[in-house]
């Protein structure tokens, strides 16, 4: 049977250079590892840990009912002391889902080395076969210049002169053109994510505004946070804008603001982002460059209802999140003044 207190090295968290080890708790079926037995990966919740009992529970269940080696995996800041650590980013993207990863493949290997089951061989390569295979596609050619070295995407081109494809999308879009059809025009699927310029000057009710970092990378913590809180009252002071409240998380920037006879608020959104970026960056903190999310998204309270409903979503983001049980707890919140 397999050990079900396990550890394995896993690869290198740029953070914390060297080697670096993951702790699994494994949990066999009671009949024993056939060949129908499966894998399954039973992951703890924000701040859980591998080994605590109510995981353990739940991999002793479903390798009872389901016939499955069911591992529980300690990945990548698992527990609850990532959060001392301000100065690193938490969740580095693909390392978490690899140190799941990882831990399944430890597993079928020792169950293919202990003999146990052979049905699944042939499909899983060893680091050797993995290493060459990964190389291989590296160097294949793109899927549509394949196939004798044709390109296949020549084939639904169309073939028509640029001038001519222009002239067609401007018959198909405009009324009065020669060729124009109703029918043929063309759907606008842009969605209005934000409001036009001249709502904020001529509505007089607080804003409520979402930035968020590009493809959701987890790196508004620490000082990169506090760097860009820093900038966005900066900016705001020199455009005029009235921050009420602010709440900083991992992949995203909540506030609200007044913006009453001030510059519109896609001139200080522009300022802000650009100005946070370039600061952000050159505190060298991170290891790749740090971006916003293309424009942002707003929203005016209609009604007093909708403007407390604003206020508790942004106070009580990192509650409902799990970062903590009270809102002033959390280090990137801040209520400067009431709307």
């Amino acid at each position: 049977m397999l050990e079900q207190d396990q550890e394995f090295v896993a690869l290198q968290w740029p953070f914390e250079p060297g080697e670096r080890s993951v702790k699994m708790w494994v949990q066999g079926p009671p009949g024993g590892i056939g060949e129908g037995t499966g894998l399954m990966l039973c992951l703890h919740n924000w701040g859980g840990v591998y080994g605590q009992e109510i995981y353990r529970g739940w991999c002793k269940t479903f390798s009872d009912r389901y016939d499955v080696v069911a591992v529980s995996v300690n990945y990548l800041q698992s527990g609850d002391e990532w959060k001392l650590r301000r100065d690193r980013p938490y969740d580095h993207g693909y390392l978490q889902a690899m140190d799941c990863i990882g831990a399944l493949y430890h597993v079928r290997r020792q169950i293919l080395d202990a003999g146990l089951d052979r049905s699944w061989a042939a499909v899983l390569p060893g680091p050797t076969s993995l290493t060459r295979s990964a190389r291989s596609l590296q160097a294949a050619p793109p899927h549509h210049q394949r196939r004798g070295g044709a390109d296949l995407r020549r084939d639904r081109r169309d073939r028509r002169s640029r001038p001519e494809r222009r002239r067609a999308m401007r018959n198909e879009r405009s009324p009065g053109r020669e060729g124009w059809r109703p029918d043929r025009r063309r759907p606008d699927r842009r969605h209005p994510h934000r409001l036009r310029d001249e709502v904020y000057i001529t509505y007089n009710r607080p804003v409520f505004v979402t930035v968020c970092v590009k493809d959701q990378r987890p790196l508004l913590t620490g000082r990169i946070a506090e760097t860009a809180i820093a900038l966005l009252l900066e900016r705001a002071k020199a455009a005029g804008v009235t921050i009420h409240m602010y709440c900083a998380m991992p992949t995203h920037l909540h506030f609200i603001a007044s913006v009453v006879g001030a510059s519109p608020l896609p001139d200080f959104m522009r300022s802000f982002k650009s100005g946070a970026s370039g600061a952000i960056n050159r505190l060298g903190l991170l290891t790749e460059r740090f971006s916003w999310q293309r424009s942002y998204y707003d929203t005016h309270a209609d009604t007093d209802e909708d403007l407390r409903e604003h206020i508790a979503y942004v106070l009580e983001n990192p509650v409902a999140d799990g970062f903590c049980r009270r809102w002033e707890e959390w280090p990137h919140t801040a209520v400067l003044s009431w709307p």
